[in-house]
């Protein structure tokens, strides 16, 4: 059976699990997380020869700020990466009772300079970072939008104590 399937299939077993808390898997090998997946922390998790153990991720300062900051109404069609997160960085300030809003910055890849096509790209390309975004919400959280951009465009992101930085991929 292919891995992938196995792990699909403990993974959706996992998140069935009633009443239980979030949590996230990290590879005891190469300490690449996974997640939100739903049940009991410390919990051990093998596919095939591959262990996870249960990890429970607490929200950073800036993840409880977002998760506070509800706005009313969010779409985008077809939008690029930078323009979803310049939307999102105004928003969260209007929106903040402090007025204060969040700090997002945006890191760029390395060039990879094995590949012609990457140092020659266009600035079109540039700009477009990722895949196109497509959301429509209402009464959403900051962090829910944040994390469905991320999710939509296939880039992601870290937070320290009052900044979101976005890690853009090729």
């Amino acid at each position: 059976m292919n891995t992938k399937l196995i792990m699909i299939t403990v993974l959706g077993a996992l998140v069935l699990t009633a009443g239980a808390e979030e949590f996230y898997l990290k590879h005891d090998k190469t300490g690449k997380v996974y997640g939100p997946f739903s049940t009991t922390p410390k919990t051990k998790v093998s596919v095939d020869n591959t262990t996870f153990t249960v990890v429970q991720k607490s929200l950073s300062e800036v993840e409880r700020k977002l998760s506070q900051i509800i706005i009313s109404e969010t779409s985008f069609r077809n939008a690029n990466v930078r323009d979803t997160i310049a939307w999102l960085r105004t928003m969260t300030a209007e929106f903040d009772p402090k007025r204060t809003g969040v700090n997002f910055v945006m890191i760029e890849p390395k060039p990879d300079k094995t590949k012609e096509n990457k140092i020659n790209r266009s600035y079109a390309e540039f700009i477009n970072k990722g895949r196109p975004v497509n959301i429509t919400l209402l009464n959403a959280s900051s962090l829910q939008i944040l994390k469905l951009i991320m999710e939509k465009s296939g880039n992601s992101y870290e937070t320290s104590k009052n900044t979101v930085t976005i890690h853009l991929t090729n």
